[in-house]
């Protein structure tokens, strides 16, 4: 029988934030879960490991996953998350996974956290590499979240395909931008 119907049950095997980094993961694809192994695999990772690496990872590092690779603008950021989240031994994952699940989300009696809220709380920590991983969960502010989005249109307005001109599609949005998105700055963020 059904008797909680606020959503608020997470199973033994999981965590909220886990949960949430799956629904980020959908959003991110608009809902589109191709059979096509190359979208599954770009999707959810490779290998067991790399998908709950990715359920590990910030959400605005998941949904904007493009802009945190290779040449996609936001790769140094990521590649110091990366460096600071190795560091990490197993209990300290989870240790970040149960804090995460507890603050990030509007639970009864208890509200989400502020992104000052946040930054505090995760300096409380005692513990040196979690504080350091922790800072990269403060979500960007909209503006910064809105800069990413320019860029990475700026960026694929910008990409040589091979194509001949007659065979670019205008309504895809590849003439969009066109000089000044060359002069979008690139959105600091700063993880303390």
């Amino acid at each position: 029988m059904v008797s909680r119907i606020d959503r608020s049950h997470v199973g033994k095997h999981w965590k909220r934030y886990q949960f949430r980094s799956m629904q980020v993961i959908l959003q991110a694809t608009h809902g589109i879960v191709s059979g096509a192994s190359d979208f599954f695999r770009e999707a959810f990772g490779e290998t067991a490991d790399d998908f709950k690496n990715l359920l590990f990872r910030p959400h605005h590092m998941i949904f904007n996953r493009f802009w945190y690779k290779p040449d996609g603008g936001g790769e140094a950021e990521f590649h110091d998350y990366q460096a600071v989240v190795s560091t990490l031994s197993g209990i300290q994952k989870a240790k970040a996974l149960d804090l995460l699940s507890e603050v990030m989300f509007d639970l009864p009696d208890q509200p989400r956290l502020t992104r000052d809220g946040l930054r505090n709380r995760f300096a409380q920590q005692s513990d040196a590499d979690l504080r350091a991983v922790l800072a990269f969960y403060v979500p960007p502010t909209k503006e910064e979240e809105c800069k990413i989005w320019d860029l990475r249109k700026a960026i694929r307005t910008t990409t040589n395909f091979g194509l001949a001109e007659d065979e670019v599609v205008e309504d895809a949005g590849l003439q969009d931008g066109g000089d000044d998105a060359q002069s979008l700055p690139i959105p600091e963020r700063h993880v303390a």
